[in-house]
């Protein structure tokens, strides 16, 4: 499906097990129609696709009730995987663990940041607007300036070029 409304469409038309869900998609973003597709097909197992990964985001979708994460461009030998593990045990956790391990910044955060706030300095770092990160993250655009805020107040730093930068710097945009 091209958009997450055609996803709900041909869910409504075909019986499926395991959905590869892409979290940016056009019409409706991959966080919309996982929260549709909840309520509609509770049993249905999901397993996340995306380019943005972050220990955040994806405890966040472990939450909702995915069963895993892929990224983006991943070889088709990870996706078999993937789909023949949550097809045999419910999910695929073990990929989704050894990524965190593997991909998370040792970042030690002296200022204190809130997970929330890690959350928006990593979409930052990596060049999203607020409008991109609140659609992310499932809040407004004002939510993200108010968080922005916050950032700017703990680190000192006083441009959005500084705020990138301290991000790139501190690995925050690989999270």
């Amino acid at each position: 499906a091209a958009d997450g409304e055609e996803l709900l469409k041909v869910l409504n038309n075909q019986k499926a097990d395991i959905v590869l869900l892409d979290l940016n998609m056009p019409v409706m973003n991959g966080a919309k129609a996982l929260e549709e597709i909840r309520k509609r097909f509770p049993d249905l197992k999901i397993i996340l696709i995306s380019s943005d990964f972050s220990p955040f985001l994806l405890e966040s979708y472990l939450k909702k009730g995915v069963h895993g994460y892929i990224p983006k461009g991943s070889d088709i030998e990870v996706l078999v995987k993937a789909i023949l593990e949550v097809e045999k045990n419910g999910n695929c956790f073990a990929i989704s663990k050894s990524l965190v391990k593997t991909k998370a910044a040792p970042y030690q955060n002296p200022y204190k940041l809130t997970p929330k706030e890690m959350q928006v300095l990593s979409f930052t770092s990596k060049g999203h607007s607020n409008k991109e990160i609140g659609g992310f993250l499932e809040v407004s655009e004002s939510a993200i300036e108010y968080h922005k805020t916050n950032i700017y107040n703990k680190t000192g730093l006083k441009s959005l070029a500084d705020l990138i930068s301290y991000g790139i710097k501190n690995g925050l945009d690989n999270l």
